[in-house]
């Protein structure tokens, strides 16, 4: 599961997407961290970034209600749908899919999950929006990883083109975060 993550927020889908469909198969087998609707929600993100609508609607759709309360599926269930609407040519709507789950988890304290699912935003071209939640993050944390992302922020709101980043590369939705 935090492998697949890692290579999900490197702009890596391809890899990421077997290692998450290995974390579903192990903790649908035994899962005493909770971490099955997590790892469900990320192996939709996983197919939804490559474009896989059909795959990753039916992963969402496997989500327990009581998963769906878990914060750390709010996050990863925002990414996943967000990366459908990027798919379907809708930015507008998959920012508007991310920050209130961000506003959520920061709310609960699930701060690095949280500032992951912000840098999506902030690929998307919502830094200005994402900005607050970041900075919220990082304050509450003091960590190090929290506080880069806020600047990474500030910094893409600094340059002369800050087009989101899914248009600007096109079909290819696995660029990683600079």
């Amino acid at each position: 599961y935090a492998l697949a993550i890692v290579e999900l927020h490197a702009g890596r889908p391809d890899d990421a997407l077997p290692l998450a469909l290995l974390a579903v198969d192990q903790l649908r087998w035994r899962d005493f961290t909770g971490l099955l609707g997590p790892a469900i929600a990320l192996a939709a993100t996983a197919h939804a970034q490559r474009g896989e609508a059909d795959q990753a609607q039916a992963l969402l759709a496997t989500l327990q209600p009581a998963q769906r309360d878990d914060v750390k599926v709010v996050l990863q269930e925002a990414e996943a749908r967000a990366w459908l609407a990027v798919v379907a040519d809708d930015v507008d709507a998959a920012v508007g899919m991310l920050l209130p789950a961000v506003q959520r988890g920061v709310e609960l304290g699930h701060l690095l999950l949280a500032t992951l699912t912000a840098s999506v935003a902030v690929r998307l071209g919502a830094a200005t929006a994402a900005r607050p939640l970041l900075d919220a993050a990082a304050a509450a944390s003091g960590a190090p990883l929290l506080e880069r992302a806020a600047q990474h922020a500030l910094a893409y709101l600094d340059t002369l083109d800050h087009r989101p980043v899914a248009a600007a590369a096109g079909q290819d939705l696995a660029v990683a975060v600079t």
